[in-house]
């Protein structure tokens, strides 16, 4: 249970943004953090940005650091259960009381200041003040939204910035286009910085950038494999042409990583790449490496981003002309505290002998730093027989067969998970649940096609019960994220659609009717034909019931039971979001078409978005007890594949795949009897 004190500072700081209009910029960000003395200064950074991948490469990089030796703070977002997993010092998150000190301090400064900082200026300036008293030797700062723009972007000379990937995300405040949204994530750029760019992201248009703002540009090739013996160092193009690498014997410098890397480039699954606007052809692939996963690029991008810190020069210690002076002593002071902790970490990494590829670290810390997971991203949990059974409880017995032993394909999985942090128990568990936020498409295809190539497929190489858990934000395509997920089941009715705890989260008819079309496409076009070619406005529920009656399998739907008041204050919303959606058309702004990021421009429309995305009072306060319809799905879910194992090839595991929204993941872990710290005020 968590303190008064604690729960009294989440519920002022989540009340931040209900009285202010949300935007992007740092001037206040600045003036908290020259209040503060200048943390952002004092600090070492590596700053990570990107549609996906990006806190995958942030848990890598800070666990990479921690193995080296060095003291290492993490601050990523969102949070799953608590808000102090956003801040962690060597794999540590921020007590309580640390909490409730620096929201203090920095409510203080706001208020000296006069500057109307957001939840997440807020919790920046936080985690910055934190890591200096801390004497962090290097910070990992991961982006909210965005870069050029977000808060974290305050830092001027970052050891190394990194792009992840880039994709269509937040368009209507990024841009709608992959060139306007790589444009402003490689906005963390800054000169003489070394900047590395994952294989999924516009390179060419990023080292551009780059150029323009004056900072080395790594572009880590799309895929790469060890080079053979006897192999030259050539690099193939995309267009099928080769040209020279330079090989070992290229100069020094940052830039030069990229030459002596010893590798040939493989490709990505070309159907990702085209997903994050990459215009590529698929190279030829060796048979024996069609086993390469998403997470081996992000592997990859902590690797380069490591070895361009080690290989960077120092940072200056002087802060922008443009930034708030601070008086002599203390920016001399965070000066002197930067360099020396910079200097600890380039020569602790340096020392490292980072190779050129994640596989190069076969053995010791720095190969299960590069191997690590956050949690819920391919986060497979294995669930004792007493905790199954007590989630099941609620809806009926579940049947207790003998326990095989997890198929080799769970059991790896279960050892590479976050959450499984301890070794597996002697005795059989009673199945397994897979959670991972795979908040976009993108993400859920990823997401989908590597699980389905650990297991084997929708039928399983390894006898398996399988139930999908969905839940997903209402700005995602339900259609897109229903095609990606329904794989992994292969059949609507092993499907569980559920409304997330959060004032974004889909309705779960429109989620569930999508699964329905993806599942019975034929008879989903057929209905279209005859109902016009799909003129007016379809109602997601008939379509549910019209299919059921049809004799289809359609998927179970659990609805948020609103709190008194709740479901007023959701219409209130509702009705504003589609005030601000008629005053975008009526000025000729299309649909998710980029707004200008400054504020003083779009202001109708953006206040009308942003209050529409961020809330209600209600939301922010403590919670009464009550089975969530994330939960409900879960327990319903864990009950149904119980059941259903048994009769799976002589005797299977129930294996539950919980995905779509990071939002969702809180709810479902407390229903699968996982525990952890969980906050009494939610956001």
């Amino acid at each position: 249970m968590a303190s008064g004190a604690y729960s009294e500072a989440l519920r002022r700081l989540y009340s931040a943004n209900l009285f202010l209009r949300v935007k992007q910029g740092l001037r206040n960000t600045h003036w908290l953090m020259h209040e503060l003395g200048s943390p952002h200064l004092a600090v070492p950074v590596i700053h990570v940005a990107g549609t996906n991948g990006k806190g995958s490469v942030c848990w890598k990089l800070a666990a990479a650091c921690e193995a080296a030796g060095l003291r290492t703070g993490l601050f990523s977002s969102p949070h799953v259960s608590s808000f102090r997993e956003r801040v962690r010092i060597n794999g540590e998150v921020m007590s309580e009381s640390d909490v409730v000190e620096g929201l203090g301090a920095v409510d203080r400064a706001a208020e000296a200041t006069g500057a109307p900082a957001t939840f997440f200026e807020r919790t920046t300036a936080m985690a910055m003040r934190h890591f200096d008293a801390a004497d962090v030797d290097v910070a990992v700062l991961e982006t909210g939204l965005g870069g050029r723009l977000d808060s974290t972007n305050v830092v001027p000379e970052p050891l190394a910035a990194v792009l992840t990937t880039i994709g269509m995300d937040h368009t209507s405040v990024l841009g709608d286009t992959v060139e306007q949204v790589a444009w402003e994530k490689a906005g963390i750029a800054k000169r003489g910085r070394p900047l590395v760019a994952g294989p999924c992201t516009p390179q060419a248009l990023v080292g551009t950038w780059c150029r323009i703002r004056g900072a080395p540009f790594l572009p880590v090739p799309h895929g790469w494999w060890p080079q053979r013996p006897g192999e030259d160092e050539r690099f193939q193009g995309h267009d099928g042409r080769t040209e020279d690498r330079g090989g070992s014997g290229g100069g020094g410098g940052v830039e030069a990583i990229a030459d002596r890397s010893g590798w040939l480039p493989r490709a990505l699954p070309t159907e990702l790449l085209r997903a994050h606007g990459v215009p590529v052809a698929a190279l030829p692939v060796p048979p024996e490496l069609h086993g390469w996963e998403y997470d081996d690029d992000n592997s990859l991008v902590a690797l380069w981003a490591l070895r361009a810190v080690a290989a960077a020069p120092l940072p200056s210690g002087r802060p922008p002309v443009s930034a708030p002076r601070s008086p002599g002593t203390a920016a001399d002071d965070a000066a002197r505290r930067l360099l020396a902790r910079a200097r600890r970490t380039r020569d602790a990494l340096a020392g490292c002998g980072l190779p050129a590829r994640p596989a190069g670290c076969s053995a010791g810390p720095l190969a299960v730093a590069f191997a690590s997971r956050p949690p819920c991203r391919m986060d497979a949990v294995a669930i004792a027989p007493a905790a199954w059974a007590s989630a099941c409880a609620p809806h009926g017995p579940a049947p207790a067969p003998p326990l095989p032993p997890l198929p080799a394909s769970l059991a790896s999985l279960v050892e590479e998970s976050a959450t499984q942090s301890a070794p597996l128990p002697a005795e059989a568990p009673a199945g397994v649940v897979v959670f991972d936020a795979a908040h976009n498409p993108e993400a859920m295809l990823a997401f989908a096609a590597t699980l389905g190539r650990r297991l084997g497929g929708a039928a399983g190489a390894a006898p398996t019960a399988r139930a999908l858990v969905l839940a997903c934000s209402e700005d995602r395509d339900p259609s897109v994220m229903a095609a990606a997920a329904l794989p992994l089941v292969g059949r609507a009715g092993l499907v569980f659609v559920a409304e997330a705890d959060a004032s974004k989260a889909m309705d779960p008819a429109a989620l569930g009717a999508a699964v329905v079309r993806a599942a019975h496409p034929a008879w989903a076009a057929a209905r279209s034909r005859d109902r016009g070619g799909g003129a007016g406005e379809d109602d997601d529920e008939t379509l549910l019931a019209e299919a059921a009656a049809a004799g289809l399998e359609v998927p179970s739907v659990f609805r948020r039971r609103r709190h008194d008041g709740e479901e007023a204050a959701e219409d209130a919303r509702r009705g504003r979001a589609a005030a601000a959606a008629a005053s975008r058309a009526a000025a000729g702004v299309a649909p998710g078409a980029r707004l200008s990021l400054d504020a003083e421009r779009d202001e109708a429309w953006k206040r009308g978005e942003v209050d529409a995305a961020s809330g209600v009072g209600l939301r922010y306060g403590a919670r009464e007890r009550h089975v969530s319809a994330v939960g409900q799905a879960v327990r319903e879910a864990m009950l149904d594949a119980a059941r259903r194992a048994g009769g799976v090839d002589g005797g299977g595991t129930p294996l539950v795949i919980v995905c779509g929204s990071v939002y969702a993941m809180r709810e479902a872990r407390q229903a699968a009897g996982i525990r952890e710290p969980v906050d009494d005020v939610v956001k």
